[in-house]
This record gives C-alpha cells, sequence and structure tokens, in this order.
C-alpha cells in the first residue's frame, strides 16, 4: 500500500463512506493481498448483492460498462458458472431453492455442445474448442 492510499484510507468515515472511497479500499485490498483471497472476498461481494434480488439490472448494466478485455474476462466467469452449476445438477447437488436454474444451466451446456465435446464426453462450456479454462 503506498502513502496516498493509506492516507485515503484513514480518511475514510467508515460508519457513513462514500462509493468512491468504498472502491478505493475494495481495489487496496485486492492489490495487496493473494489471488485466491481476492477472489474469496469477490465472492463474497457478490453474493451479498445478489442476496435477496431477483432483479440485478443495475449490477448487469454497470457491469458491462467496462474495457473490452475485462467484459471477455466477465463473460467467462458466467460461462464458468454455468458450467459448473450443470455439473453440479448432474451430480444432484440443488434442491428446490435453485433446481430450476441448475437445470437451466445443464439445457444450456447441452444446446451448445460442439462435435468434439460429444466425442470426448466434455461439457462444451469448459472445452479447449471454446477455450474456456475451469483449471480443472
Amino acid at each position: 500500500m503506498n502513502i496516498n492510499e493509506e492516507k485515503n484510507i484513514k480518511e475514510i468515515d467508515f460508519n457513513n463512506p462514500t462509493l468512491d472511497q468504498m472502491q478505493s479500499l475494495v481495489y487496496s485490498y485486492l492489490r495487496n493481498s493473494r489471488e485466491d483471497e481476492a477472489e474469496i472476498f469477490v465472492a463474497g461481494v457478490l453474493s451479498k448483492a445478489v442476496n435477496g434480488y431477483t432483479e440485478t439490472k443495475t449490477l448487469v448494466a454497470e457491469s458491462m460498462k467496462d474495457h473490452r478485455t475485462l467484459l471477455q474476462n466477465k463473460m467467462f466467469f458466467v460461462f464458468r458458472m454455468i458450467a459448473e452449476a450443470a455439473k453440479a445438477y448432474k451430480e444432484g447437488w440443488y434442491d428446490d431453492r435453485n433446481e430450476y436454474t441448475f437445470k437451466l444451466a445443464t439445457e444450456i451446456v447441452e444446446t451448445i455442445k460442439c462435435e468434439t465435446c460429444y466425442k470426448d464426453d466434455k461439457d462444451c462450456l469448459t472445452c479447449k474448442y471454446h477455450r474456456l479454462r475451469l483449471g480443472s
């Protein structure tokens, strides 16, 4: 953390922080933490952002206002989530709360399966042909 970041963080009123102050704090944390810690933190923030909401129009709209490479990476994230949900559905890892979306994820994966995936019996969203990597 550089001196300016440290000074900016000390000036934050944590009872009533501005959006800029909170973003500065989060960015500082992400820059200074291990990659797995940063991903766990972001996953928690995303969970809190969508908790209780059926409409996430603002979240989606703001997420689309980004550099094209970052948009590409965000879409890879979405595809990985879909592939993991489909895998969980096939393994029976769902309940009444998420059965519909996990089943929908399975239908999406099945719909776009390519010939290569049918031969190798892989999930198409994660195949090398589509250049998506799950890291597993």
